[in-house]
């Protein structure tokens, strides 16, 4: 099953850009990790990797062949703990 999201301009003119700082996330100590699928086509790799970048001690997984929809189209990824955010 392909992805059955389809990212258009005009969906993503309408992104929030009003969360937290780089800073503020950074000073609040919560664990980040960023989780990607490799083929997302709204949302793609490449930048959820640079997102990884500007947050040191971040934890980044990109799924091979991981669509947008990864809970729904191939959920397993998406149903086990992920490495960089177990508890302490």
């Amino acid at each position: 099953m392909g992805t059955f999201n389809a990212a258009r301009m005009q969906d993503l003119r309408n992104l929030d850009t009003n969360g937290p700082s780089l800073d503020e996330i950074r000073a609040s100590g919560i664990k980040v990790a960023f989780l990607a699928g490799e083929k997302d086509a709204v949302l793609g790799a490449k930048t959820v990797t640079r997102a990884h970048e500007l947050l040191p001690g971040s934890h980044l997984e990109i799924v091979p062949g991981g669509p947008h929809s990864m809970y729904w189209e191939t959920p397993a990824p998406t149903t086990r703990p992920s490495p960089g955010c177990a508890a302490p």
